[in-house]
């Protein structure tokens, strides 16, 4: 027994019936204004400092990070942290870069195009920046842990998880301002 299905026998497709699917209508569309707060009603804080600190106050991380990616997720977490982040696609731009009083921590990938991140810190320790650092990178070696220890640098291996990074850089902050 077979099955055969002749035009007559297949239902007609009515192209003049089909519709594309409705939109919903929302107060809120793309590129539309958030509303107006009410009266009396204050607004929080902005993203990029942490409640009852100004601009002035912020210190400014310098993330140095070839993925375009990596370094736009990276500062956007920091700043919500209340950072001011200052990012570089390589080490040749951060080494072009005057030192600023602000400045509080450097954020260093290990591989990085060019020089890597520990030759950076090397220049810029030789340059007489102290700033705190964290190298990051993936599947270190014991040399390179051997390496950035010796420079006096923390190392978090990549993939980061949670927080793990943005609170090593809080301690890190903190215990500079402390010292200093």
């Amino acid at each position: 027994m077979s099955i055969t299905a002749s035009p007559t026998s297949l239902p007609a497709c009515r192209s003049a019936q089909w519709r594309p699917a409705r939109r919903t209508t929302s107060s809120r569309r793309c590129g539309a204004r958030p509303p107006e707060p009410k009266p009396g009603r204050r607004l929080p804080a902005p993203p990029l400092l942490v409640p009852g600190t100004t601009m002035s106050d912020a210190r400014r991380i310098l993330l140095v990070d070839d993925d375009p990616a990596v370094r736009a997720a990276l500062a956007f977490s920091l700043e919500l942290d209340g950072f001011v982040v200052e990012s570089f696609e390589d080490g040749e731009a951060l080494a072009r870069r005057p030192p600023h009083p602000d400045d509080a921590c450097l954020v260093l990938d290990y591989r990085l195009p060019g020089m890597n991140g520990l030759a950076l810190l090397g220049l810029l320790r030789s340059r007489g920046v102290r700033l705190p650092a964290v190298l990051i990178t993936s599947n270190p070696t014991r040399s390179i842990c051997k390496a950035v220890a010796e420079a006096g640098a923390e190392l978090i291996e990549k993939p980061l998880l949670c927080d793990g990074l943005n609170r090593r850089i809080k301690a890190l902050v903190a215990g500079a301002a402390s010292a200093g």
